[in-house]
């Protein structure tokens, strides 16, 4: 706990410092801010200190008094006692009112059991704030245990994705067979080593309407460029299933080649990458 601060808000308030560890190591703290007032006010009512006037001090300095008492009486009818909370100590007054000590001379039993109850309230603030740090540290561990096996799933995951991926390509590449495909929005997505090769270009993420322009796709006659809805992977792709359609590659540098080509839809496999 810290000493007494001023609050940007206004009044005075303190702070708690619940400190974080993972796998036995500091990783970290939560602060939690209280307004000292408000606090205390929640849970002393105005019953319980009803003639008497409650004060509490850290160090010097007054952090709480209770509201709509009035002016209190410090004679020798008070009561005073010391707090301990995390290396603060905080003292607590306990006096009557100037109205109460007109009609009783006598108070100190009434004075001992209010400043015994507030004694009692600080005691169980120190064992509120104590339970509440507790019970963050132990949320935040187990969040943490979590995440880590989370984590470490993604992560098995993931190599194992990587894995199979490198073996695909490395599959694709040993076939002399030009391959290529696309995803299901229709961009062309992968080109063996074959296919660069044929066409001299790598495969770009176009659209159909450009793929006979920018790869040199014609028909079988050469002269003649292929439209879109003749393109076989086009065709595969709206799901036909295309056998043999001679057309020929021109490509502005490499050999010209006739080519047939076969293609289907591939419906468990929504992305090729």
């Amino acid at each position: 706990m810290s000493h007494t601060i001023d609050l940007v808000q206004g009044g005075k308030g303190f702070q708690v410092y619940v400190p974080i560890f993972r796998e036995q190591q500091f990783d970290g703290f939560i602060v939690a801010t209280y307004r000292t007032q408000e606090l205390i006010n929640s849970i002393l009512s105005e019953k319980d200190a009803h003639g008497y006037v409650v004060a509490i001090f850290d160090g010097k300095d007054q952090i709480y008094t209770h509201d709509d008492v009035g002016e209190g009486n410090r004679g020798k009818w008070h009561q005073e006692s010391t707090v301990e909370l995390y290396g603060l100590n905080w003292r607590v007054q306990v006096y009557p009112t100037a109205l109460l000590s007109n009609r009783m001379r006598s108070p100190l039993s009434t004075i001992t059991l209010i400043g015994s109850l507030a004694v009692s309230w600080l005691l169980a603030l120190a064992a509120h704030l104590t339970c509440r740090a507790r019970l963050i540290a132990q949320n935040v561990s187990a969040i943490n245990t979590v995440l880590k096996q989370e984590v470490g799933k993604r992560q098995r995951i993931e190599v194992a994705l990587q894995e199979e991926q490198d073996f695909l390509q490395v599959l694709l590449n040993t076939i002399e067979a030009g391959i290529v495909a696309c995803d299901v929005a229709g961009t062309l997505t992968l080109f063996n080593r074959a296919a660069r090769e044929w066409h001299g270009l790598a495969e770009q993420p176009l659209p159909p309407e450009q793929w006979a322009q920018h790869y040199s796709l014609y028909h079988w006659d050469g002269k003649t460029r292929m439209r879109k809805e003749k393109i076989p992977l086009f065709r595969a792709w709206q799901g036909e299933l295309v056998r043999n359609v001679e057309m020929k590659i021109e490509p502005q540098q490499g050999q010209t080649r006739m080519v047939l080509s076969s293609g289907k839809p591939l419906p468990m496999l929504k992305e090729i990458s």
